[in-house]
C-alpha cells in the first residue's frame, strides 16, 4: 500500500507508519513518488547524478538551512530522496551498489 500523506509504501493496510493513517492508503501507481532514502548531501548529489545517467524518475527535497549547516557547511544536510514506483526496484538496485563498497579495510585503513 502507498500512503499517498507521506509518499511511503506500507507492507500491508495496517496504518501508515510515518502518519499513522490508514485512509490515506491506496494502491501504488507507477507515477506515485516513492520515499527511497536520506542521504548526505555529498553523498545524494552522486546518487542523483547516477539517476540521471540510468534514466531514473526522481526528485529530491533538501531540507531548509540548519543551524549544521551554517556552522559546517552545506555537507552536514540531508537529500530526501524520493522515486516513481515504476523506477523503484532500479533505483534500489543502483543505490546498493553506489553505496556498497567499504572504502575502510578490515584493519580500519582506508583503501586507495
Amino acid at each position: 500500500m502507498y500512503c499517498s500523506r507521506c509518499m511511503l509504501l506500507t507492507p500491508d493496510s495496517s496504518p501508515c507508519p510515518q502518519c499513522g493513517k490508514s485512509d490515506k492508503l491506496r494502491a501504488p501507481q507507477d507515477d506515485d513518488m516513492c520515499f527511497l532514502l536520506e542521504e548526505d548531501a555529498m553523498f545524494g548529489d552522486m546518487l542523483a547524478d547516477v539517476f540521471r545517467q540510468n534514466d531514473v524518475s526522481f526528485a529530491y527535497k533538501q531540507p531548509r538551512e540548519g543551524w549544521m549547516s551554517s556552522i559546517f557547511g552545506a555537507s552536514f544536510d540531508k537529500h530526501r530522496f524520493y522515486v516513481a514506483y515504476s523506477d523503484l526496484d532500479k533505483a534500489r538496485s543502483l543505490a546498493d551498489s553506489l553505496f556498497a563498497s567499504d572504502p575502510v579495510d578490515e584493519d580500519g585503513e582506508i583503501r586507495p
